[in-house]
């Protein structure tokens, strides 16, 4: 069931594992401990960080996303997710949510909104 606002993706082949659309990241930071890396792409499913900030595949770990307004991070809409990371390659980080929440949701949904239409990531 998608979420309103966020279409889910039909998997069309056995190897495309995504369910939700990927959208750029660009206003978004995510905190993993001490470090505050930039978020690539971000989908209801998971997102991805450039730089990876020490991940190993297969780790669990908290990460608070924090939207950038106006040039400053927003640190009172963060969110807490639990993620875990996927694969992680020079190009950076793929992580997938535990779980989907309410903030979360939110939170990427409004990201989105704010973004222009044709800067959307296709497949």
């Amino acid at each position: 069931m998608a979420m309103r606002g966020i279409e889910e993706r039909r998997v069309a082949t056995p190897h495309e594992r995504r369910r939700f659309a990927r959208f750029a990241g660009e206003g978004l930071m995510a905190r993993i401990g001490e470090h505050v890396v930039t978020v690539a792409d971000v989908s209801l499913g998971g997102l991805r960080l450039a730089p990876a900030a020490s991940l190993q595949r297969g780790q669990m770990t908290d990460i608070e996303l924090i939207p950038a307004d106006e040039a400053a991070l927003s640190s009172a809409h963060a969110v807490r997710v639990c993620a875990r990371v996927l694969c992680v390659e020079a190009s950076g980080a793929r992580l997938a949510f535990q779980s989907v929440h309410y903030s979360l949701a939110r939170l990427i949904i409004r990201h989105v909104r704010g973004q222009r239409r044709d800067t959307w990531l296709r497949h």
